[in-house]
């Protein structure tokens, strides 16, 4: 700081004092005639101060006058990289998106390039990619045969300063689905402890559910009256979607086919909890065609009640 005198070679000393434009003075000190700050500045929390200083000559006149100091804005390096997840299920198609990459920094509004780079945690970064913000794995994960990446991504911000950070991926365990599919001719297809799909395509065929959730397909009339044996309720259920997209024009846009009037549930043993029918009416409530068998049911404690629910099925 310096002082305009109209006395030539007079000394002068230096105080901050209340008074129009003191707010800040108490984030600032003086040092003969240095003004100084107390603590490192930050343009984000506060980009400017306002102080009143007084100049008082060797005689003890004085002068007093505000002043406002300005910090500049500078760029600062990013702090932290955010995922905003870390697993993914497994069975996803090649290229899915992992996650949407966010950055972490002091200055508001940059903006961001993300990379996959070489350092600590870096082992499977070949196995992704990036596009803009999104963190896409190469090829369908599988549980199974790797559980886990290790990958390292570099953030850049807009005036080039960057941050690394090392992730793990996760990948989900699911239940598998097993695929069973019948021929043309009369089969016997027995569930397994998975998951199972069975589709017995043709012909009257034995599908023998197994101890997984499983889901008994139908695409045509033309299937053939199957036997589905030990039926579950609650875990098996009947897919009739294929089915009754192909026999109503435009497809069934509905929720229950069975109160819609395509699908009914009938005992064939009469009161006896043994063995039913489920049959499908090619036109609905109504109209002209009939009920047709598509499929037999038994299963344990299976009654008329329980399997005529549209749970059991998928419409």
């Amino acid at each position: 700081m310096s002082t305009i005198d109209p006395d030539i070679g007079d000394t002068f000393t230096y105080s901050l004092v209340a008074g129009t434009g003191s707010t800040d003075n108490a984030a600032f000190s003086i040092v003969g005639n240095q003004l100084r700050i107390n603590s490192s500045p930050n343009f984000e929390a506060k980009n400017s101060y306002s102080i009143r200083v007084r100049t008082t000559d060797q005689g003890g006149l004085s002068f007093e006058s505000p002043f406002t100091i300005t910090i500049n804005n500078v760029n600062e390096i990013p702090t932290a990289i955010a995922l905003s997840a870390s697993s993914i299920n497994e069975n996803v198609a090649a290229n899915s998106v992992v996650a949407n990459l966010s950055t972490i920094d002091p200055d508001i509004g940059d903006t961001f390039t993300y990379s996959l780079v070489p350092g600590t945690g870096s082992t499977d970064n070949a196995a992704f990619s990036i596009v803009g913000n999104q963190l896409r794995i190469n090829n369908s994960p599988d549980f199974e045969t790797k559980s886990s990446y290790s990958i390292r991504v570099r953030t850049t911000d807009q005036g080039g300063l960057t941050f690394e950070s090392p992730f793990t991926i996760t990948v989900n365990d699911l239940a598998e689905q097993n695929i069973i599919n019948g021929t043309a001719n009369s089969d016997i297809l027995k569930g397994t402890a998975q998951d199972d799909i069975i589709t017995g395509f043709k012909k009257a065929d034995l599908i023998i559910t197994g101890a997984g959730r499983d889901s008994i397909v139908y695409t045509s009339l033309n299937d053939g009256i199957d036997l589905i044996s030990d039926f579950s309720v609650g875990n098996d259920k009947i897919v009739l979607t294929s089915l009754l997209d192909s026999i109503i024009p435009g497809g069934y846009n509905g929720t229950n086919a069975i109160a819609d009037g395509y699908v009914q549930v009938r005992s064939l043993l009469g009161n006896i909890n043994l063995i039913f029918s489920v049959d499908i009416d090619a036109d609905g409530i109504g109209n002209s065609k009939s009920f047709q068998s598509l499929t037999t049911v038994t299963g344990f404690d299976l009654t008329l009640s329980r399997l005529n629910n549209p749970s059991n099925f998928v419409f």
